[in-house]
This record gives C-alpha cells, sequence and structure tokens, in this order.
C-alpha cells in the first residue's frame, strides 16, 4: 500500500474534527479528498504530511509507520494553496533549496533542478523571481520544488483555486500528464467537483470529519452511498422525487402518482424496502430525455410535463418540470427550448437511479 490510515482522530480542545478515517490506496494512485469548507479535508491531508498530529490512529506510508515521525522524514512533498515561494530567490533556487540545504553538491543540484524544469516546461524561466512569474508559471515552481525531491507521495493542498477558469482547466490536464509520466502518489484536497472527478483514480468524499463515501470516481457518481453524496456530486444536481417501492408478483416496482414501472435493473446496496414504503427516488437532469430512441428496451417513466420555467446557460437549457406535482430539473439543448405553460413529452431513464431510505437518507 502507498499510503493505510487507520482509525484516524483528530481533536482540537474538546472538538473531535475528524471521526475514526480509515482508508488505503495503492502506488500510483490519485486520491482526492472532496468536500465542502471546514469539513475537515486540509486537516486530514496535514495528518498525512505531520503537520498536525493525530489524537488516535495510524499513518502507514509505503508499509513504514510514520504516524510520529517528523514531517522532513516521511518521504513526502507537500504543494501548499498560496505557493509559498522565496520571493527573494530565483525559480532555480526555489527548486532547488530543498537539496541544497540536505547538503546536495552544487553540480548534481543543478542537474536535478534543470531535469524537473524542462519536465515542468519551465526551463527558460529559472532565472526569474517569483514576482515576475504568472499564477500559472509559479504553481509550476511549487510543483518543481515538490518533484525535484523524488518523493514517495505528493500532497496538493486547493494548489489551483488561486487561478482562473481557463487556467484550471490546464493545469488539470497538465497534472494528469504528469502523473502519468511520473507514476507516482497524489493525494490532493479540492472542493471542485470537476477536478475530483477528472482527476481521481479514489475519491473520498468528507463531511464534517467522516468519510460519507470512499470508491471510484464513477462509483460515487452512479451509486451514491447516501443522499448527501448524491447531492454534493455532480454539476447539475440531482433530483429526488417521493415514490412508493412496491412488490408486484415479486418484482420490484416504483410508483408515483399514476406513473409506474419496474425495477428489474436496479442493483440494491442493502436489504429492499418493504412493499408499500415511500422512499426518495434520486435522478440526475441529464437523465430526463426528448427522445425515445436513446432507452430502447430501458425501464423509464414518460409523460407530459408541464413547463414551470426555463434558464438558458449557452449549449444547454435548464427547465423545470411538473411531475406529479412535483418539481423536476431537466437539461436539454438550447435548440430545443421549450415555452412556459406548454407541456412536452419527456422520458425519465431508470437505469441510473439511486433509491434512498426517507429516514437515513441511505442508500437503498
Amino acid at each position: 500500500m502507498s499510503l493505510k490510515l487507520t482509525n484516524i482522530k483528530k481533536m482540537f480542545g474538546q472538538v473531535e474534527v475528524l471521526h475514526d478515517i480509515s482508508l488505503e490506496i495503492d502506488p500510483g494512485d490519485v486520491l482526492v479528498l472532496l468536500g465542502g469548507s471546514g469539513c475537515g479535508k486540509t486537516t486530514l491531508l496535514n495528518c498525512i504530511a505531520g503537520l498536525e498530529k493525530t489524537t488516535s490512529g495510524t499513518v502507514e506510508i509505503m508499509g513504514r509507520d510514520v504516524t510520529d515521525i517528523n514531517p522532513s522524514d516521511r518521504n513526502i512533498a507537500m504543494v501548499f494553496q498560496s505557493y509559498a515561494l522565496y520571493p527573494t530567490m530565483t525559480v532555480a533556487r526555489n527548486i532547488g533549496f530543498g537539496l541544497e540545504c540536505a547538503g546536495m553538491p552544487k553540480k548534481e543540484r543543478s542537474q536535478a533542478v534543470g531535469k524537473v524544469a524542462a519536465l515542468l516546461k519551465i526551463d527558460d524561466l529559472l532565472h526569474r523571481k517569483p514576482s515576475q512569474l504568472s499564477g500559472g508559471q509559479r504553481q509550476r515552481v511549487a510543483i518543481g520544488r515538490a518533484l525535484v525531491r523524488n518523493p514517495d507521495i505528493f500532497l496538493l493542498d486547493e494548489p489551483m483555486s488561486n487561478l482562473d477558469a481557463q487556467l484550471r482547466n490546464q493545469m488539470r490536464s497538465e497534472l494528469r500528464d504528469l502523473h502519468k509520466a511520473l507514476n507516482r502518489t497524489f493525494i490532493l484536497v479540492t472542493h471542485d467537483q470537476i477536478e475530483a472527478m477528472s482527476m481521481a483514480t479514489k475519491v473520498a468524499v468528507i463531511d464534517q470529519g467522516r468519510i460519507q463515501q470512499f470508491g471510484t470516481p464513477y462509483d460515487i457518481f452512479h451509486k451514491p452511498n447516501n443522499k448527501f453524496v448524491a447531492e454534493f456530486i455532480g454539476v447539475n444536481k440531482m433530483n429526488f422525487l417521493n415514490a412508493k417501492f412496491s412488490l408486484i408478483d415479486e418484482v420490484p416496482c416504483l410508483v408515483i402518482g399514476s406513473h409506474k414501472t419496474s425495477l428489474r435493473s436496479y442493483e440494491f446496496s442493502n436489504q429492499p424496502p418493504k412493499d408499500g414504503q415511500t422512499v426518495h427516488l434520486g435522478l440526475r437532469p441529464e437523465n430526463i430525455y426528448r427522445l425515445k430512441e436513446r432507452l430502447e428496451g430501458q425501464e423509464y417513466f414518460t409523460g407530459e410535463l408541464e413547463v414551470i420555467s426555463s434558464e438558458l446557460t449557452g449549449s444547454d437549457v435548464q427547465v423545470l418540470l411538473n411531475f406529479e406535482n412535483q418539481v423536476i430539473t431537466s437539461r436539454f439543448r438550447s435548440t430545443r427550448m421549450p415555452e412556459i405553460g406548454t407541456k412536452i413529452l419527456v422520458y425519465l431513464d431508470l437505469r441510473n437511479i439511486s433509491l434512498f431510505n426517507t429516514q437515513t437518507g441511505q442508500r437503498f
């Protein structure tokens, strides 16, 4: 294992901010710690780095227990949100300063810095000072300073939060390429779902100091463990509808008002609901279609639904629809923008739905 956390607990005074965190990742994984502000993700990263001492539990890196070992002896490298570059040093010295402090000879140090700078495409910036660099260039220098140490694990604390949207997209692509070239373990803290879904091999969704779900981006998106994860993940907020679960001739079915369909293809994570039990049906806006051909042989609800409102977002239009006196959000191509007050025929694709317990919020 590249990283193994076992029952990590962290308290500040009487306040418990991390609750029994356990997870494992393999060498070469990209683990994203995803959550909103104050959820505990940066505290967890600091515990892995050794910048915060855990109250209890163990941290293992490459099979070695480093729980009580100083950060400098964990063979990790960290890239901070603020980049934390030395303003009076050149780019070359910023990258190689850790090697200089470790006593590496100047010639070897220069070779190491040059190799890293070439990899990050900043070899023409080595004589500049941080004040002469753009935000993206400063980020590359911060990454280069971490990279030159050849660590077992790279820790990145919201490294792209200070960049504009276009530059973030570019840096995501560059970080993916860098990870592919190095094949090292990356641990990235972010609140940005797109960063998480596009970069991670494993995602830990954190809320109030607890891991709500740990798994692949695909599973996190398509099979959320609970309503919190379902609501948190996804650019377009998931719809939640009150529905009744029924067993008709031993076949699981879902009923919403006058609409009924079987659930033969649904994979229950836990014990199925009881016959007649009310459940929350989770359905993403992108799973509502206007073309039946996309649903050939699949389970779906269909009907003519009234358009309550619509909002143009560019290539798409967000449309609110009345479905059995419940409001649902859908997204269509803006070339087919419907008028408010009219009824449109839609198909609700039930292949990727989620069913949740109305009391606990847990997935069925």
